[in-house]
């Protein structure tokens, strides 16, 4: 006997589930906007019309074609698969960061498992699990739905769906302007936006920034003319400037000798994800959080004000190592552009490149971009731990622990030494960058935690700060520490999940951004510097023609973005990511 679609309607099944869902999610949504404690009801009710009006209308398009044949079925149950999903997805990045999925997120998808746990795994396996049960069902127990009743639902979705999406008509001034504060607090600029529609906006500017390159129209020929670039499109480096610093070195040598550095050793750390609002010496919020990275600031000029240009890793690194603002965030690459970088520059000055990095090279890529770099020696996990580790695994699913890590960059050093030590005068440039202060990352189980405070971000920072100890206590008993240059800083600054935000939203001069102030030390025993100096708000887009103008090397021509530190004529500077530019000043950043 064939069932009666009177009682039985797979179109209504799916209205109810789907309202269903709109009314749990977007509760959820509201307890994750900024001031939702002070909402009245109804402004709970209309804060999140938006999230509602995007259900309907999935809901209206699901309904009519589950009341198709098999075909158009299919195509309703993956739209209402795919589109919960990405609610689903949503809802842990709101959850996690207060803001939708980024389009760098997107990018590192590869990385997921970083904040991924079993409960996770557990919670969004029973998701799925809902979710193809709903699927199942609709096919088991429901069929189609009559015209009529049909052509109500959907003009009902759609109508309703309508209204609430234009909501900014009928709404007051005072409701609209609550919620967008609600919104602004969010950290997404302010705009009341859905879901599915904030994940197609990001995957367009995704899309945006992947864009191949474009040859420079007129108008843009002049503007750069004007700052005092030569453009040259057929030339290897089209943007290039003939000089890294117009003024003399900026401090006298020790015993007023020379200031040129030329043939000193250089070591620069890019630490992983370091705010410097949250490590000593420039916040004493956590006492004791950073000792190590604290007394190594003891001996080296500190840089204040001084800010991260871009983000995140891949760019941060990139970014800083040739002076420019890169395209890609996930491990992609131009593959045909070249730069010019700090491995070009050392390479030109007769030294020895090297970096390392704690991760695996096959999974995350980031040998690949580092080799755009131009440094000569490029070695990862599976490099360190069979040089200098005995073949050890690493502690980290795709990496090695800080610590396993020093004790590799320490091998790693003393080999160096060992060549100088048998007459090998060629000096180097070696590059570090750990892993484990990333956002969401536990120390490993070899590390240590920052006693007193229940706060796995705080225990990384203060193992990674364990493990830099140990490298400082080695350079200083070292034959390295008389002709070695250190200079400490980040890739950028700390991602501005939930968590970070918590410890530190009691700054009142804190912005939830993925743009912050960094550190900068730099340890140098050839200059005579003073203990701090005030960067007036630049960004590490310096840092290149920073090094080679404290180094005192020979101007040429070069393309890097930045100028030195040193020669600020002004009080702001940019960053870029995710398709927004940032506006760092005295006020703020903008």
């Amino acid at each position: 006997m064939k069932r009666g679609a009177s009682d039985k309607s797979r179109a209504l099944y799916f209205l109810v589930v789907l309202l269903i869902a709109a009314l749990v999610f977007s509760q959820l949504f509201f307890y994750q906007l900024g001031g939702y404690q002070d909402a009245t009801w109804f402004l709970r009710l209309v804060s999140t019309n938006h999230l509602v009006a995007e259900f309907l209308f999935v809901t209206g398009i699901t309904v009519l074609l589950v009341n198709g044949r098999f075909l158009f079925r299919a195509l309703a149950y993956t739209l209402f698969l795919l589109f919960m999903l990405i609610c689903g997805a949503q809802y842990v990045a709101q959850l996690l960061t207060s803001d939708f999925l980024t389009p760098t997120a997107i990018d590192n998808v590869r990385h997921i498992g970083l904040v991924l746990s079993p409960l996770k795994i557990a919670m969004a396996a029973a998701f799925l699990a809902c979710l193809l049960l709903a699927v199942f069902c609709a096919e088991r127990f429901f069929t189609r739905t009559g015209k009529i009743g049909l052509t109500l639902m959907v003009v009902f979705c759609f109508m309703l769906g309508a209204l609430l999406r234009l909501d900014a008509f009928w709404l007051s001034k005072q409701a609209v302007a609550k919620r967008t504060s609600m919104y602004y607090s969010n950290v997404n600029l302010g705009m009341p936006t859905a879901p599915a529609q904030a994940f197609v906006q990001s995957l367009g500017r995704l899309r945006q920034a992947h864009h191949q390159n474009k040859p420079l129209t007129e108008a843009e020929l002049r503007e750069v003319t004007e700052f005092g670039i030569a453009y040259a499109a057929d030339r290897d480096y089209p943007l290039v400037k003939d000089y890294f610093y117009h003024s003399e070195p900026p401090f006298t040598g020790q015993a007023g000798g020379s200031p040129s550095s030329l043939g000193m050793h250089v070591i620069l750390f890019l630490s992983e994800g370091i705010s410097a609002r949250v490590i000593q010496p420039y916040n004493d919020q956590y006492p004791g959080l950073t000792p190590n990275i604290a007394a190594f600031a003891a001996s080296a000029l500190r840089v204040d004000n001084y800010y991260n240009h871009t983000f995140a890793t891949y760019r941060g690194l990139l970014g800083q190592m040739c002076s420019i603002f890169p395209v890609y965030a996930g491990g992609q690459i131009n593959a045909g552009t070249d730069y010019y970088c700090l491995g070009n520059l050392f390479g030109e000055e007769g030294y020895d490149t090297y970096f390392l990095f704690s991760q695996q090279k096959e999974k995350t890529r980031l040998d690949e971009v580092l080799a755009k770099t131009n440094v000569k020696h490029i070695l990862a996990q599976e490099d360190l731990s069979t040089l200098f580790l005995d073949g050890e695994a690493g502690k980290r699913d795709l990496a090695l622990s800080d610590q396993q890590f020093m004790r590799a960059t320490i091998a790693q050093l003393q080999a160096l030494e060992a060549q100088q030590a048998a007459g090998n005068t060629t000096p180097f440039f070696l590059g570090f960058y750990n892993i484990e202060t990333h956002a969401y990352y536990h120390a490993a189980d070899d590390g240590i935690n920052y006693q007193g405070h229940d706060s796995y971000i705080l225990d990384s920072i203060r193992n990674f700060d364990d493990a830099f100890g140990k490298f400082w206590d080695y350079f200083r008993q070292s034959g390295l520490y008389k002709n070695t240059i250190v200079v400490f800083t980040s890739d950028h600054a700390h991602f501005q999940g939930r968590d970070f935000v918590s410890l530190v939203s009691n700054q009142a001069d804190y912005q939830p951004y993925f743009v912050d102030r960094i550190p900068l030390l730099v340890y140098h025993p050839g200059l005579e510097m003073p203990e701090e100096y005030d960067a007036t708000n630049a960004s590490s887009i310096d840092l290149a023609p920073t090094i080679a103008h404290l180094m005192g090397l020979e101007n040429r021509p070069n393309s890097f973005l930045g100028r030195s530190l040193f020669e600020r004529v002004t009080d702001r500077s940019l960053a870029f990511g995710e398709g927004h530019v940032f506006m760092i000043g005295p006020s703020g950043i903008k």
